[in-house]
């Protein structure tokens, strides 16, 4: 499926999209404690240690609408 991805040193936040655009399913992953991406925070079982998406998404739209050269 289209997807799109924000990767720091710290984390790789991805949507997948369904062909309407709507988000069918979220990754998040803590590449300060999980280098190889095993462990999918939002669907870990636990709440606790979810990041607020809001913030994430946004980024992630910024991201995908910037134009070359003023992209961050």
């Amino acid at each position: 499926p289209p997807w799109a991805s924000t990767w720091t040193r710290h984390y790789q936040y991805t949507e997948y999209y369904r062909p309407n655009r709507d988000i069918s399913f979220r990754e998040y992953y803590d590449l300060d404690r999980d280098p190889w991406q095993l462990v999918n925070l939002l669907r870990d079982g636990c709440a606790g240690n979810d990041p607020d998406v809001g913030p994430l998404h946004r980024q992630l739209e910024e991201d995908r609408t910037c134009t070359p050269g003023a992209c961050p």
